[in-house]
């Protein structure tokens, strides 16, 4: 769950959005952004959105 390699998911998830052209992304829950990088290394511009209630 944490650590700096990108979940399971995200790597099938830039694969799925890479073979379909999608040129952005847009992630929620991004968390400390370890898929965001991911994603946004193989190419599609990304944003991503995370929330927290501690200031």
């Amino acid at each position: 769950m944490y650590g700096p390699q990108p979940l399971d998911a995200a790597v099938h998830a830039a694969g799925v959005f890479i073979e379909h052209g999608a040129s952005r992304v847009a992630e929620l829950g991004a968390g400390h952004d370890r898929d965001t990088l991911y994603l946004a290394w193989r190419g599609p511009s990304v944003e991503s959105v995370d929330f927290s209630p501690l200031r």
